[in-house]
């Protein structure tokens, strides 16, 4: 059978009345109750003069055919009515999304699904349909509104994050710095690339660090060049570090470490992993002079010259600085004055504004 014909065929079934119901009608149609129907036919005014004889003539002439258009008309009405009752009741299939989504410099919008309304500046793709729209964001700042209760699942995905919303606002920005989440009101779902799912709510912020070593460093240089935390340069360098990356980046993120730990005052971390660099053979020759910098003057702290001596020793034949000749010539005045004063000597064009201090030093060596 095809389909039109179905459809009528179960409108007819669906809107036939029960038995029950014609019997009612037809006893009231058989059976009326004559007294008031008399009074009211009493009631009616007399027929004006000559209506019965054109009533009379009226019924004498034959009778017209039945038009067949009306009841053609009447089933097209039906059929009509059938198909579109039909169609209410089918679900309609959602439709696709597809979109890019480019605004470098000015903030643009865009309503992609019914209930989805996105504010943007930077780069990003929409796919999947408007039910589950699904959003690719390379890089800049989204802005979500997702309207509740409307079935809506929406993902958004980064490098370093997956964010899951069913009506809530909120906003998510890729950067050099990683995914940061921020949630304007109701509560959505991140998932940071390796980690388990974690439910944030409004006025609350989740970050996401980049996934891979170069973004990482380009993350601890973006932070060293805004001023950071020291707390925040330090777990940025131990992510950089958790995934052993090679070489250069891996002497650059020790070394990053190395300095946050000593800007929180944590001395002997610091001391421990600068010597651990030292020893490894880590960096180039200028980071080394560094490290071997920071290490004796955290071991002259610690320990004075008997922890400090062997890193003054190594600064005086590879970097010589003032500080350095001048703690190294104080740590052997007692024990080595020719050494000592060899130190300060070599420490005098070096001085600056300290340079009569440093002759007071080397006068009041032992001769």
């Amino acid at each position: 059978m095809k389909p039109f014909l179905e459809i009528l065929r179960r409108f007819l079934l669906e809107t036939e009345p029960s038995p029950f119901a014609v019997r009612r009608v037809r006893r009231r149609l058989e059976e009326p109750e004559r007294e008031p129907i008399r009074a009211l036919l009493h009631a009616l005014p007399e027929p004006a003069a000559g209506a019965e004889a054109r009533i009379r003539a009226r019924l004498a002439r034959p009778a017209r055919a039945p038009s067949r258009l009306a009841p053609a008309l009447g089933l097209a009405v039906v059929a009509a009515a059938a198909v579109a009752l039909a169609y209410a009741l089918v679900p309609r299939a959602p439709e696709p999304v597809a979109l890019i989504l480019s605004s470098e410099v000015a903030w643009s919008s865009v309503d992609p699904a019914p209930a989805v309304a996105l504010g943007f500046q930077g780069t990003g793709s929409v796919s999947g349909d408007e039910r589950s729209p699904r959003i690719l964001w390379e890089s800049g700042t989204l802005e979500v509104r997702v309207e509740p209760d409307r079935g809506v699942a929406l993902v958004v995905e980064t490098r370093e994050a997956e964010v899951r919303v069913v009506g809530t606002a909120f906003s998510v920005t890729s950067d050099v710095l990683g995914t940061r989440v921020d949630v304007d009101h109701g509560r959505v779902a991140v998932r940071c690339v390796g980690s388990e799912e974690v439910r944030i709510a409004a006025g609350e912020r989740r970050t996401c660090l980049p996934t891979t070593a170069a973004r990482l460093l380009a993350r601890a240089t973006a932070l060293e060049v805004q001023g950071a935390p020291p707390l925040e340069l330090l777990q940025t360098a131990d992510a950089g570090l958790a995934l052993d990356p090679p070489g250069f980046l891996r002497s650059e993120f020790a070394y990053r470490r190395i300095s946050a730990l000593d800007a929180l005052e944590r001395d002997a971390e610091s001391l421990a992993d600068a010597e651990r660099y030292l020893d490894g053979g880590l960096g180039e020759e200028k980071r080394r002079n560094e490290v071997r910098r920071l290490a004796a003057r955290l071991a002259w702290n610690a320990g004075g010259c008997t922890a400090a001596l062997p890193h003054l020793e190594q600064l005086a034949a590879d970097a010589s600085d003032a500080l350095s000749l001048v703690q190294l010539a104080d740590c052997l005045a007692a024990t080595e004055p020719d050494r000592a004063r060899t130190a300060l000597e070599r420490a005098l064009p070096l001085a600056g504004p300290d340079e009569a201090a440093v002759r007071d030093r080397i006068a009041a060596l032992p001769r």
